[in-house]
């Protein structure tokens, strides 16, 4: 089973239903598959092939003017590792992985927690 939390699933098919992926029409069978499966709403959009992961992410990267991060790819220095207490990392799911002046950048690989801006630049006193 997918795990994205709740506020995320609600937000995801909304983000799909302004971007004309998937219609009022589409909820009804999505709702059905869903609960007939156990599996989630998003989970059931993929099961009756309304879209796949990669046309969400090209979305979601346009929607929210956001890039892609590849973080196998880069070395996490010490400094970076300091940023956060490591508890607010595993508790938030966000990622600090580069500094770059007074900007902090971080991953988010879950779009409701893009409201934790406000807490990570009273924390860190950088901007992002």
């Amino acid at each position: 089973m997918l795990k994205i939390s709740r506020e995320s699933e609600i937000n995801l098919i909304n983000v799909l239903i302004d971007n004309d992926v998937i219609s009022g029409k589409d909820l009804i069978n999505i709702k059905k598959k869903s609960s007939e499966g156990n599996k989630s709403q998003i989970e059931a959009v993929f099961d009756l092939k309304l879209t796949d992961e990669q046309k969400i992410l090209d979305i979601l990267v346009k929607e929210q003017n956001l890039e892609i991060i590849d973080l196998k790819k880069i070395t996490i220095s010490n400094d970076i590792k300091s940023v956060l207490p490591s508890n607010y990392i595993k508790v938030n799911f966000v990622a600090p992985f580069k500094v770059d002046g007074k900007t902090l950048h971080i991953a988010i690989p879950d779009s409701s927690k893009l409201t934790l801006m406000r807490n990570l630049k009273a924390i860190t006193k950088k901007k992002y």
